[in-house]
């Protein structure tokens, strides 16, 4: 609203124009409707002193261009002249379309198009050129003598094409027809206000020439009124049937009522006619204006787009603005409702709806109160918990007297950092408030009793619900059911009227919830995986996601609004018709150019969002826009072939790769429309793509029939499905007569060489016996060769102990040694020849070697055998013996006190074997070694690798090995740990033939 004083002012500015124009002569009605008009003018400039919401395309590709033309086509394609020539956007960028080698200069200008959709430009040479696919063709070459600095171009309704340059000309069946002509240089803009009627002022001051497809009319304008006798038309229209004429010094003619009507200094470049009543004004310095004609009454907008040189203008077909620039790309305005609220160097966080209007606050902390026109600061620096702006009306949360009902961390007042950092608060009653802070639920006030409140220290009036710390990202307060909701980084815990509590849960899962707001009985949660969840007194009874139509499952904030609930998500912003169930989308197309939302707030019939630190508004009344986008496919082609969607080719194998290009036309439409294909016959479920993706592709398709479909979904909108089918047809080598060929042809040779390769596989079979024959034997001898070795070496030591005992005279231990040792010989003997044997027999075998062993060393020697696992397995025989002699020989025998030694048998996917003994290790076995000038340890190792080896390659396996480990404790040396992995069979193997 405005005040009297300023409704006043305006008047008596009405007054002295009337005065100053020199209408002394217009009847008292005139003068009235001059002033009026003047009037609703300049409320105009303070109504629309909002920018629009826009975003910018071709930054990079037109940095160091001129845009001199803009054109959006009729099938929603945009072309852009400029100083280096004609480019078109397609796949979110523009291309270039190559210059001809007969052009005179890269710079073109004047784009249009004719009924047939066919694109014409010229440059200042005098050059028409016509768009001919992707190539610039010269149409025809402007006479010398109609030449002049300025050229434009338009059609009519019969595509004849017309020329204003020196005056106005028709090209006509190949034959140029002058309409006017004039020495006196460049003739006045021409108008083609639709597509049957062009205006062209002429210099005579009285009259316009109306040029219909096959006449010209004369319009004659009264020259009674001195004021008009002074000024020559410039731009002539028909706004709502009324004739007007424009002129770069700001004057505006309605000549249809013989009116004058001043609108300020001001100074335009270019008018541009868009629609029956919209005309934009392309001023000389920076910035556009709209004007528009409602009802008769002109009304000028604030200059728009002010920081810069706006050079063309072009409208889409649903309202979007398009406007050229000098080197900064194209401004596109999606929606001329969602307008930018000007905040200069201010990036803004947070909204937040107070008693005293909208305030917002920004990432330093600082607090503006919201006009349409501008943000104005309130406090600066205001929070340490910068983006967080609260208010709860009624409640005085002691921070700033001026806004009593302000929440936030500060360092100035109220010492509400000793609770931590405010998240969120919800509204009890007309005295209390529960604030979910980084450190706890807390209260402000007295209500809310049913729940348990400890007083705090430095404020009686504050309470906390517990002495523990705990981050909170939330609170809800239920006042119709008196219980309360709060959740953590993980969990959502609801606290009913009685004070008991419960973690809710989601399909049997904690819920990780965002945002808890309480609106008449229900309680919304803004979920991170579920969606918007509906509670009601504790628990869930609905739910909205992604089945629902929702774009995503994580949810950053909620706010219902009548019979709505808009919703912000990591995906950009919707809108749910609780009613309906219907679910629509806003974004970039409305006006949310970037996408994003990281606040927003739905006040005074307007949505308020931030969206890039930037405040937007939008009418809630208007939040839909046309939609208006296609996709073309300018080819399909397989192999060398091109594809048409009315035909079915059979093609042939080798011509199995498809290529697909897509032309999505849409811009405003691209941040969230994607593309969706499938291929039948390869699979039938549908992919996706972005909505700028140029090509798909499919290399080395099988042969079969073929069907791509391809479609273009935006939001909850799809477009009609485009089918090209196909057939590849099978090699001649995968036929059926060539398959019976091969079979007959297969046949005749196995037929007629059977004999001789029967004959040549009896020859080699017999070979390949003899070879296997020798190789058995020679791995016989080698294995009973080693045998040999190792078995002389087990009787040297079992009778040196035995001498031992007789020297001893010990009779019953040298008896029982020489039981022993006669089983032990006995066994020895068995063995020797067996391939495998049971591990029981090896164990028992084991077990008499350490039992004659534990004569020979008496109570000092202590040993142990473990076996886990079945038992009915068979090994290799005497496998173990050896390393158990080293153990003892080489390490045992050489410690002082007791000797142990561990045998520890586990079978898994494996057989392994660990021996342990506590003997002084192999460096000081060594060292003895080499003072007595023994091998043996060398020798019965050699011995055993050997024998792995035999037996892996009998048996073709890789699984016989062993590893030796040092054990050491303060770097002293602890004993030895030996690892064997032991080949086993489920049934006893014999590795060798004997040979009579």
């Amino acid at each position: 609203m405005y005040s009297a004083n300023r409704l006043a002012s305006l008047l008596i500015i009405a007054y002295f124009v009337g005065k100053t124009t020199g209408l002394n002569k217009v009847s008292d009605v005139s003068r009235l409707k001059v002033n009026l008009l003047f009037l609703w003018i300049s409320l105009s400039f303070i109504t629309l002193g909002q920018q629009p919401s826009h975003f910018f395309i071709g930054k990079q590709e037109f940095a160091n261009s001129k845009v001199y033309s803009l054109l959006m086509s009729s099938n929603n394609q945009l072309y852009a002249a400029t100083n280096y020539g004609l480019s078109v956007y397609r796949n979110g960028t523009f291309h270039k379309i190559e210059s001809i080698s007969s052009q005179h200069g890269n710079s073109l200008f004047s784009l249009t198009e004719n009924g047939k959709g066919e694109i014409f430009c010229c440059n200042l040479a005098g050059q028409i050129f016509k768009l001919e696919g992707e190539e610039l063709e010269l149409f025809l070459t402007i006479p010398d003598e109609y030449l002049s600095a300025d050229i434009e171009l338009s059609f009519d309704s019969n595509d004849n094409l017309i020329l204003r340059s020196r005056g106005c000309y028709r090209w006509r069946q190949n034959i140029w027809e002058t309409i006017y002509h004039s020495n006196e240089g460049s003739s006045p803009t021409l108008n083609s206000f639709d597509n049957s009627q062009i205006l062209i002022p002429t210099y005579s001051h009285d009259s316009l020439l109306k040029i219909g497809p096959n006449s010209i009319q004369t319009i004659f304008i009264d020259l009674s009124t001195p004021k008009l006798k002074e000024i020559s038309p410039y731009y002539p229209t028909i706004f709502s049937g009324d004739l007007f004429s424009f002129h770069r010094d700001g004057i505006l003619i309605n000549h249809s009522k013989q009116t004058v009507i001043n609108r300020g200094n001001l100074d335009t470049r270019i008018f541009q006619q868009v629609g029956n009543n919209e005309i934009w004004a392309l001023e000389k310095i920076t910035g556009v204006r709209k004007i528009i004609n409602e009802n008769g009454v002109i009304n000028v907008s604030k200059l728009l787009i002010p920081n810069y040189f706006i050079s063309a203008l072009t409208k889409s077909k649903n309202g979007t603005i398009y406007l050229g620039t000098f080197d900064r790309g194209i401004v596109v305005i999606p929606s001329m409702s969602s307008l930018i609220v000007p905040s200069k160097d201010v990036f803004c966080t947070g909204l937040c709806p107070t008693e005293n209007g909208l305030m917002v606050i920004d990432q330093t902390g600082s607090i503006f109160d919201v006009y349409e026109n501008s943000l104005e600061l309130f406090k600066e620096k205001a929070s340490y918990a910068r983006g967080k702006l609260m208010c709860v009306l009624g409640i005085n949360f002691n921070i700033l007297d001026s806004r009593k009902s302000l929440l936030f961390n500060s360092p100035e007042k109220g010492s509400t950092g000793s609770i931590g950092l405010v998240k969120d608060v919800t509204k009890v009653d007309d005295n209390t408030a529960i604030i979910a802070t980084t450190r706890g639920i807390f209260r402000l006030g007295t209500g809310a009793n049913q729940f348990k409140w400890l007083t705090m220290k430095y404020d009686a009036s504050w309470t906390s619900m517990t002495t523990k710390r705990f981050r909170c990202r939330t609170v809800a307060y239920d006042i119709q059911n008196s219980s309360l909701y709060y959740a953590t980084q993980s969990q959502i815990i609801h606290i009913d009227k009685n004070g008991v509590s419960q973690r809710l849960t989601y399909k049997g899962n904690s819920i990780d919830c965002n945002q808890l707001i309480y609106e008449n009985g229900v309680v919304w949660c803004s979920s991170q995986s579920y969606g918007v969840l509906k509670i009601v007194n504790g628990e869930i009874v609905d739910v909205f996601d992604t089945s629902d139509g929702l774009r995503s499952n994580y949810i950053r904030k909620v706010q219902r609004h009548g019979t709505e609930l808009y919703i912000s998500h990591k995906k950009g912003f919707q809108i749910i018709n609780l009613r309906t169930k219907k679910i629509e989308s806003i974004g970039t197309a409305e006006g949310i150019t970037n996408g994003s939302i990281s606040d927003f707030v739905v006040y005074g019939q307007k949505l308020w969002v931030i969206s890039n630190g930037q405040v937007i508004a939008l009418p809630l009344y208007k939040l839909e826009k046309e939609v208006d986008f296609s996709l073309v496919i300018p080819f399909v082609r397989l192999g060398d072939s091109l594809l048409s969607k009315n035909l079915k080719p059979n093609l042939s194998y080798d011509q199995n790769h498809l290529l697909v290009s897509f032309d999505f036309r849409g811009i405003e439409f691209e941040s969230e429309a994607v593309i969706q294909y499938r291929l039948k016959g390869l699979s039938d479920t549908w992919k996706h793509l972005k909505s700028t993706r140029k090509t798909l592709e499919f290399n080395a398709l099988a042969p079969g029939n073929y069907q791509f479909d391809v479609r273009v979904r935006y939001r909850n909108i799809e477009s009609e499905v485009q089918m090209y089918s196909f057939t590849i047809a099978s090699p001649f080598w995968q036929t059926w007569w060539f398959y019976s060929l091969i079979v007959l042809s297969t046949a005749g040779i196995v037929i007629v060489f059977y004999r001789i390769r029967l004959k040549k596989a009896k020859v080699e079979q017999t070979r390949l016996l003899d070879k296997q024959k020798m190789q058995t034997q020679m791995f016989d001898s080698e294995l009973k060769a080693l045998r040999s070795q190792m078995n002389p070496h087990f009787i040297f030591n079992s009778l040196n102990s035995i001498q031992n005992l007789v020297l001893n005279e010990e009779r019953e231990r040298s008896y029982d040694y020489i039981v022993l040792f006669a089983k032990l010989v006995r066994n020895t003997l068995n063995y020797s020849n067996a391939g495998f044997i049971p591990i029981n027999d090896e164990l028992e075998f084991l077990d008499i070697y350490l039992s004659l062993e534990q004569l020979r060393f008496g109570d000092q020697f202590k040993y142990q055998i473990n076996y886990e696992g079945t038992k009915d397995i068979f090994v290799p025989s005497m496998l173990i013996q050896p390393f158990i002699e080293n153990a003892l020989v080489h390490g045992l025998i050489h410690v002082k006190g007791i000797k142990k030694l561990d045998i520890s048998f586990k079978r898994s996917n494996e057989l392994i074997c660990t021996i342990v003994d506590n003997g002084v290790g192999r460096d000081r076995a060594n060292e003895i070694a080499l003072r007595q000038k023994t091998n043996h340890a060398s020798f019965a190792l050699n011995a055993i690798e050997q024998r792995m080896e035999l037996i892996n390659a009998q048996l073709g396996t890789e699984a016989g090995k062993f590893e030796i480990i040092d054990l050491f404790e303060n770097e002293k040396s602890t004993g030895t740990k030996v690892i064997i992995t032991i080949p086993f069979r489920l049934e006893p193997v014999q590795l060798s033939t004997d040979q009579e």
